[in-house]
């Protein structure tokens, strides 16, 4: 994950983006069915600093760095495979195949994130799904992103996420299901198979799909003119670091566990009355990598910067002050908005907010501008009403890293009053 000149850093200098998601008081939106038939919420309320959702907003009164953390605790989550490929993150070398995994029947994500080397001309990048089984396969989307390829790094971040997010929840259109015979192959997305792009343009996939046959994918560049199906005999298997060559990407190869719940720890409730607090998590530290297995490599390695993982944050809130919290997605890195030695102070995301302030739907960060980079600046995500004495509600937050912002992504918890 990176932007235009930079190959993908680590947690305090990672791309990355966040995502955020809020139900009303009884309803779980961190299940499959984000429209679960609870009770309403009761009026809104008031609203944060008069703001919407995406909106950006300017708190100078604190040091997002130095807020206090809230504590949390992590367990593993039902949810799908992810396949990840992003390494090595440019074909410096020309065609290849960066990652080859095998897939078991259920439910399968798959992240591309790569960019045709500089020099190496045009080329396909794209993913092809065989089918190792005895009986013909079907590929159902559950969800679908392939933004247009673009040099604009932080677009194609925001829109990725924004458009996994509108298919996976919302109404959004995806793919009609593939059928692949035994021993056959088909490409993941026609669009992105008919994409042919040059350096520094990004290729940025994200999908997520049932499968009901043992399958393998396959991640690779090709030449115009080549067949995608073809290619996976014909290409070589790249290795991690290509020779001669600095290493690019944040990993590659299929981490199996790749959905965690993120709730409170302990007995901690999250009151206003103590003030601004701050969500840390795929930072790397206070949050492990995931670790998964690289068949090209035949050996365990981490996604560092744990993109494609689905965080389901749920963060239980009460008012002893009778004030109301207002989410916001912070910057860690924020000087701007003209400092060229600091690449990593352009941030945007996506994310997914149900109702508090304003009604359920995705967000992008910020909304009216392709990312935000001046400290003090923060974008909100959704505003929840006071509650009353004795009441609690949960926050509940679905959070995934995406490229071309620097990790990790603070998710900030401002108290507000009514005024």
């Amino acid at each position: 994950m990176l932007q235009p000149g930079y190959y993908l850093r680590s947690c305090i200098t990672r791309l990355l983006v966040f995502v955020v998601f809020v139900l009303p008081l009884a309803c779980d939106v961190t299940s499959d069915d984000p429209d679960d038939n609870g009770p309403l919420l009761p009026p809104p309320g008031p609203r944060f600093m008069g703001a919407a959702s995406g909106d950006l907003v300017t708190l100078d009164d604190f040091e997002v760095n130095q807020l206090p953390k809230i504590p949390w605790q992590s367990e593993p989550r039902e949810g799908a495979a992810l396949a990840f490929s992003d390494m090595p993150e440019y074909f410096r070398t020309g065609p290849g195949i960066a990652m080859q995994e095998p897939l078991q029947p259920g439910r399968n994500r798959v992240y591309v994130y790569h960019v045709v080397g500089e020099g190496q001309g045009s080329g396909v990048i794209t993913a092809v799904l065989e089918n190792t089984g005895d009986e013909d396969m079907t590929v159902a989307f559950r969800a679908y992103a392939f933004p247009p390829p673009s040099a604009n790094y932080l677009f194609i971040g925001k829109e990725g996420l924004a458009r996994y997010f509108e298919t996976r929840f919302l109404d959004a259109q995806v793919p009609q299901p593939i059928t692949i015979a035994p021993g056959e192959r088909a490409v993941l997305d026609p669009e992105m198979d008919s994409a042919v792009t040059s350096y520094p343009v990004l290729v940025h996939g994200f999908y997520e799909f049932d499968i009901d046959q043992p399958g393998v994918v396959s991640v690779l560049m090709r030449r115009t003119g080549t067949d995608s199906r073809d290619a996976v005999d014909e290409l070589e298997l790249l290795p991690r670091r290509l020779p001669g060559e600095r290493t690019s990407g944040a990993g590659r190869g299929l981490f199996e566990q790749a959905d965690f719940d993120i709730t409170n720890a302990d007995d901690f409730i999250l009151d206003s009355a103590d003030g601004v607090k701050r969500l840390i998590i795929a930072d790397g530290n206070d949050d492990d990598w995931v670790r998964g297995w690289d068949s090209i490599a035949e050996g365990e390695y981490e996604n560092r910067g744990n993109y494609g993982v689905m965080y389901h944050i749920s963060i239980e809130r009460k008012s002893s002050d009778n004030r109301g919290i207002a989410v916001l997605m912070g910057n860690n890195y924020a000087i701007g908005p003209n400092d060229p030695n600091n690449f990593c102070m352009n941030q945007s995301g996506a994310v997914f907010v149900d109702a508090g302030a304003d009604p359920r739907g995705v967000v992008r960060i910020p909304e009216n501008e392709t990312f935000f980079n001046t400290k003090g600046e923060y974008v909100l995500l959704q505003a929840y009403r006071p509650l009353r004495e004795g009441e609690t509600h949960t926050m509940n937050i679905i959070y995934s890293p995406p490229g071309a912002s620097c990790l990790p992504t603070p998710i900030v918890f401002v108290p507000f009053g009514r005024d």
